[in-house]
């Protein structure tokens, strides 16, 4: 079955456009449209400043982390064993090799109990299917993962806080990141660790045609 665009839906959504922008006209199309054809999410975006406060966290069990970027395949093995591939690995991989990208793992007892992706300069975005430039200041945190047997023991926000300082030894000036609006546990992780919301952005892939609502480079 294909929803037409009626004359009146198209006025509702002109209505839309005029009253209250372009989120709205994604919404009233969404609705209308089977979800074969249109994929969407929303995500809050989250900034920390390099140069703030110093905040102190310590997990509730020993953990090890090492920044290097020999931890990459140690990291990439682990994942790939847990099932935690989300689409589109290998060009994620790729574009991550290529920009020299860290993916830390987090050790207790000498056994990998999670992980973190620092994404530099070029990074290939899973959710929004495509490659952002991030500003050369700037480090992108992505797929933040604890399994869940050690979560609820600050694991996860101890993690984002030794990355923040490894940011910062490294010369960058801020860390961005985003979150799933609904994923309240993580946003509590990086609240807790001294990130702020900057925005909400929305994606849409209607028709093969992709959609953001703002720019999530423009830190």
């Amino acid at each position: 079955m294909i929803t037409m665009i009626t004359s009146e839906l198209l006025e509702k959504l002109l209505q839309k456009v005029r009253g209250k922008g372009v989120v709205n006209l994604f919404r009233l199309i969404t609705d209308r449209v089977p979800h074969s054809f249109f994929e969407t999410n929303n995500h809050i975006w989250l900034l920390r400043h390099l140069d703030a406060e110093k905040i102190g966290i310590e997990p509730k069990i020993p953990v090890a982390i090492n920044f290097s970027m020999s931890e990459f395949n140690e990291t990439a093995d682990w994942i790939k064993r847990n099932n935690l591939l989300w689409g589109h690995s290998g060009k994620e991989m790729r574009v991550a090799i290529s920009e020299g990208h860290y993916w830390v793992n987090v050790k207790s007892g000498g056994k990998i109990i999670g992980f973190i992706k620092i994404g530099l300069g070029k990074v290939f975005v899973s959710d929004y299917e495509q490659i952002l430039q991030f500003p050369p200041n700037v480090a992108f945190l992505h797929e933040i993962h604890v399994a869940g047997e050690f979560r609820g023991m600050k694991i996860a926000s101890y993690l984002l806080n030794e990355t923040c300082k490894f940011c910062k030894q490294q010369g960058y000036k801020k860390v961005i990141t985003y979150v799933h609006d609904w994923n309240k546990a993580s946003l509590k992780s990086f609240f807790n660790v001294g990130f702020r919301e900057i925005k909400k952005i929305y994606y849409y892939k209607i028709f093969g045609i992709k959609f953001l609502t703002a720019n999530p480079t423009d830190v």
